[in-house]
């Protein structure tokens, strides 16, 4: 009985150890690596944002919106896929917000999240399924200023998303 105890655990011992593991890794992208696609509607200032050692700071104008873009460091093999990304960004106010947030593979939007975010937010968002990431990974974020009678600022601090083998 010892015998067939000790076959079967190390049977078990070198499956686990042959499969290897299935690995989550997190991909980052600092926040002053963002594109604000409008710039008109920013504040001029500084080439209307400044890009900070922490993230990328700017402001509104009311009565606008613009989407600012991260490109997510990505394999791009089709090996992996997302499940998860995560987001941390702070608004000025309850009108200053996020409204939606796109997720592309290349030049393919395969996910549309709409919310309302505001304030201090540090955010990991569930996209439904893995997604299969076949060439790079971007994140674009929809920002808008509602009524204010006075520019409102955006800072973000980092974009990421959880890689996992894919299928």
């Amino acid at each position: 009985m010892k015998r067939l105890l000790l076959l079967i655990s190390l049977f078990l011992g070198i499956t686990l150890a042959l499969a290897g593991q299935a690995q989550a890794t997190w991909y980052w992208t600092h926040g002053h690596s963002g594109k604000i696609q409008d710039r008109s509607k920013v504040i001029p200032w500084a080439n209307n944002s400044i890009e900070y050692g922490w993230g990328l700071d700017f402001r509104l104008n009311p009565f606008n919106n613009t989407w600012v873009h991260f490109a997510v460091p990505s394999e791009g093999s089709g090996a992996k896929g997302v499940r998860y990304i995560r987001l941390k960004f702070t608004t000025q106010s309850n009108v200053a917000t996020v409204t939606a947030i796109d997720v592309y593979d290349g030049n393919v939007m395969f996910k549309h999240l709409a919310g309302n975010w505001f304030g201090s937010q540090d955010i990991q968002l569930d996209l439904g399924q893995k997604w299969k990431i076949s060439r790079a990974l971007g994140i674009s974020v929809r920002v808008g200023v509602g009524d204010t009678g006075s520019a409102q600022w955006f800072r973000f601090i980092f974009v990421g998303a959880d890689f996992v083998p894919f299928p």
